[in-house]
């Protein structure tokens, strides 16, 4: 689809090209989401397309937060949180919020839980079926890293339930390896 879309200089074919190989990278790959993400960047300059640098902004966070760049993963998210903002488009807001959560888990920052709270507000609000269990799936870890693990197993197990109507197999299996260990 890219060299497609290269070829006939179409830039709308090469952004939507970008974003899908970004979506297959994901957290398994995220070096390889990031190589993805930055020629994607080029794209959302010329195409202009606020929807769309905000959603290579925030993949691109999340990215380089995955590839051990905290600082500029955070700039990036909360930029695209605020972007999202902006556009007063909930759903973006929404994935920005989730992957700062899961950002501030992973350093140990206090502002997790609050804005994993927040993401699956605004997930159970806007039916975001994959930010719901996702936002579970990071407060069930939370629970479980403080030692809560009755509220650890029944986030858990909540997450679990959404996954499997989501057809998400790599976020279930992730999800039920934290919830055996609440086990």
């Amino acid at each position: 689809a890219l060299r497609t879309a290269a070829g006939a200089d179409y830039l709308g074919g090469q952004a939507r090209a970008y974003h899908v190989m970004a979506i297959i990278h994901g957290e398994d790959d995220p070096e390889g989401a990031r190589t993805v993400l930055e020629r994607a960047t080029k794209i959302a300059e010329a195409l202009g397309n606020a929807h769309y640098t905000t959603t290579i902004t925030q993949f691109l966070g999340a990215a380089k937060s995955f590839c051990g760049d905290i600082v500029g993963g955070q700039e990036l998210l909360e930029k695209s949180l605020e972007m999202a903002r902006r556009l007063k488009y909930r759903y973006l807001e929404t994935f920005s919020l989730l992957y700062l959560s899961k950002l501030f888990a992973a350093v140990g920052d206090e502002r997790a839980r609050a804005t994993a709270e927040l993401t699956l507000a605004y997930s159970e609000e806007g039916n975001f079926g994959h930010y719901l269990a996702d936002s579970l799936s990071v407060l069930g870890r939370l629970d479980l890293a403080e030692g809560d693990l009755p509220a650890a197993i029944a986030t858990l197990e909540r997450s679990v339930r959404v996954w499997r109507t989501r057809g998400s197999i790599p976020y279930l299996a992730r999800t039920l390896s934290s919830l055996g260990d609440a086990h």
